[in-house]
């Protein structure tokens, strides 16, 4: 293995527990219904082919490794507005967040 490859294969690894230590974003997909497939956060907003999201007014939930976050969507069917629970668990694989939203679970992964 090239150490190139090594670099990557370890920057790779560090990217989650760096978002969830910082408390932001960064190196989480939004995932959609197969319109767009994984699109980056980036700057707190994600882009569909139907619309645009905003993800704000973070509030750390204590004790856990998770925050509160308010989205709102603008698109061709409206605006939207809803809260987003975002938690980090362990995994065999290293930190995963979990989104949910009222309706269930929400589509942010780890981007690929």
């Amino acid at each position: 293995m090239t150490v190139g490859r090594k670099l990557a294969m370890l920057f790779a690894l560090c990217v989650p527990t760096l978002a969830q230590a910082q408390g932001s974003l960064a190196g989480l997909c939004y995932v959609d219904d197969g319109c767009v497939g994984q699109t980056p956060i980036a700057n707190n907003e994600y882009y569909t082919c139907e619309r645009n999201c905003v993800i704000e007014n973070k509030t750390n939930v204590r004790g856990m490794d998770a925050a509160l976050y308010d989205v709102s969507c603008v698109g061709d069917s409206g605006n939207d507005f809803f809260r987003l629970f975002l938690i980090w668990i362990d995994t065999a694989d290293g930190p995963m967040p979990v989104a949910l939203r009222n309706e269930g679970l929400y589509g942010i992964e780890l981007c690929r």
